[in-house]
């Protein structure tokens, strides 16, 4: 494993297992990290839908696994 400093924001957030497992199967298939798959995609998200305010609520959801991402494109690279 390579290890990089950690130069960029970081977020750290829990996943509910069936979004972490699909986080998980997505990054296998892209040869990213999690992380990597991650920025990506809340980057082309927010890019689609700069005004995107959901409606719903997650009190019966419960989370597992937590996925930290930093921000910046050095600490991502493949």
């Amino acid at each position: 494993m390579t290890t990089r400093p950690a130069l960029g924001p970081c977020v750290s957030f829990k996943l509910d297992e069936d979004t972490h497992l699909k986080l998980v199967n997505a990054k296998e298939r892209s040869g990213r990290s999690k992380a990597g798959e991650v920025v990506l995609r809340v980057k082309d998200h927010l890019l689609r839908y700069p005004d995107f305010y959901p409606t719903v609520t997650y009190k019966s959801v419960s989370f597992g696994p937590v996925v930290m991402a930093r921000f910046d494109e050095d600490t991502n690279k493949n």
